[in-house]
């Protein structure tokens, strides 16, 4: 499925430039889709977030996500 959803982002955005994060355990996937891998170093920032916002990974096989992604 992930690399479906690739192919039609790919796809929809032909000619747009892209620039995608990865984190090692993915990083082989993306050349296949004609990524190069480049290094870079962020800056990180430890701090303490107080609320009651309870967050929520977004997940590629979700309809809305889908959904979104598919809609111009």
């Amino acid at each position: 499925m992930a690399r479906l959803l690739m192919e039609h982002i790919i796809e929809k955005y032909d000619n747009v430039p892209m620039y995608l994060s990865a984190n090692d355990s993915v990083v082989n996937f993306y050349p296949g889709f004609g990524f190069e891998r480049i290094y870079e170093k962020l800056p990180v920032c430890e701090y303490t977030v107080n609320n009651d916002i309870i967050t929520h990974r977004l997940r590629f096989d979700d309809p809305r996500v889908w959904n979104y992604v598919t809609t111009a």
